[in-house]
């Protein structure tokens, strides 16, 4: 009597968070793409890379731009090896902005192909910056749009460290927002982006073989984003 074959293990599911980022207007602007390793909003990244390379898998291969982003930009996190991946340059360059994470080593060949990026029309964006990062000074030049962490600078050098950057001819983003407070002290500041679960915490799609249904691409499992009035 043949032995039945095992039962193959199950594979676990994909899933991508979009986090809105809005205008002085409050109206969306664009949406930060986020790698999930499960249903929860916490990240649990433990490979930056491969992170990075499922979220623009999802995005620009399976489902299409368009259909994940509509009219609306994608931030998506990058890590020093995936900017030097040619994968990058196959990405629509009127879609994305290539968000720099803060882990990366600021080398002058990292400065160099941030610029050859920018040369190709990219969007950049480095992510986290509390104000005290004098290793970023030399990709600020390059930059479309500096996310400024409420979370890692104190509310009494906010002033002092957005009126710094203003060197620089970037779009200040504040992030983490938590309060209206914020908001209206980051409005009052001149900030020209915002984001943070005040404003709009991230919706969360799923892929994979329980996801896929006829005429659909991806399971919406959850949507709670709040628009601000």
């Amino acid at each position: 009597m043949k032995a039945s074959p095992s039962t193959p293990p199950p594979v676990p599911e994909s899933y991508l968070a979009l986090q809105p980022i809005f205008d002085r207007d409050l109206r969306l602007y664009a949406y930060e793409l986020l790698f999930r390793a499960g249903e929860g909003e916490d990240a649990r990244v433990s490979d930056d890379h491969r992170a990075s390379a499922t979220v623009m898998h999802h995005v620009f291969n399976k489902l299409g731009a368009d259909a994940v982003l509509g009219p609306h930009l994608g931030f998506i996190n990058l890590d020093a090896a995936m900017l030097a991946s040619s994968v990058v340059e196959r990405l629509p360059k009127d879609k994305v902005v290539l968000e720099i994470l803060e882990t990366v080593e600021v080398t002058q060949d990292l400065v160099a192909r941030c610029a050859a990026l920018t040369h190709q029309g990219f969007r950049l964006a480095l992510d986290d910056f509390s104000g005290h990062e004098k290793r970023f000074e030399p990709l600020l030049p390059l930059v479309d749009v500096i996310k400024v962490d409420l979370h890692r600078v104190a509310p009494g050098a906010l002033r002092q460290t957005t009126s710094r950057l203003r060197r620089w001819p970037a779009r200040l983003l504040a992030e983490k927002i938590d309060s209206e407070e914020q908001v209206q002290r980051c409005l009052d500041l001149g900030y020209d982006l915002f984001q943070g679960y005040h404003l709009g915490r991230p919706r969360l799609l799923s892929f994979g073989p329980r996801a896929v249904a006829p005429g659909a691409p991806g399971r919406e499992l959850l949507d709670v984003r709040r628009v601000p009035r």
